[in-house]
């Protein structure tokens, strides 16, 4: 959406007359875009439009300034300074892209933690020698299909799987 400038003030800013009717709902004046002598030229500034009823001239702020000063659109939102502003829909799909960013890197630093896990307790599982040294490690022992089932679920699991695992993993809640 544009953030636009005040219609009336904006004409009124360009030398044009205004004058309020019934109580500041519109305003008249002569029209800019033609020669008159009685005013047809309507701002309403409720709506932030105009109308000349003379010569059919509409719109807003931005198509006053356009014919008024023969511009072109970006012209006319140069000169009355609009900078327009990213749309919802635009920053959204940037949230999401960058949310998406997010979580492949998550994803494949998961990836890469769980083969180191998994190798290095392959490797200490040839080294126990004895029963209370294996009594020791049984925790990880336990963890061991849980990293196993994780990793699968990265490798071969549909998005919606991965996605509820990161939920889990990053914050302790399932879907």
């Amino acid at each position: 959406m544009i953030e636009k400038p005040d219609i009336v003030d904006t004409i009124a800013n360009e030398g044009i007359r205004l004058t309020p009717v019934s109580g500041e709902k519109y305003y008249k004046g002569l029209c800019p875009f033609h020669a008159e002598k009685t005013p047809s030229f309507v701002v309403y500034p409720q709506s932030q439009r105009f109308y000349c009823f003379g010569c059919g001239a509409k719109g807003d702020v931005i198509d006053f300034i356009m014919k008024l000063r023969s511009f072109n659109f970006k012209e006319a939102l140069s000169y009355l300074n609009i900078r327009p502003a990213q749309t919802a829909k635009s920053s959204q799909l940037t949230k999401k892209k960058k949310l998406l960013q997010q979580f492949q890197k998550w994803r494949d630093d998961r990836i890469e933690l769980l083969f180191l896990v998994l190798r290095g307790l392959k490797l200490l599982k040839k080294r126990v020698q004895s029963i209370e040294e294996a009594k020791n490690l049984a925790d990880l022992y336990h963890t061991e299909p849980i990293w196993v089932h994780q990793l699968d679920i990265l490798l071969h699991g549909d998005e919606r799987e991965q996605f509820e695992l990161y939920r889990e993993v990053q914050y302790g809640k399932k879907i």
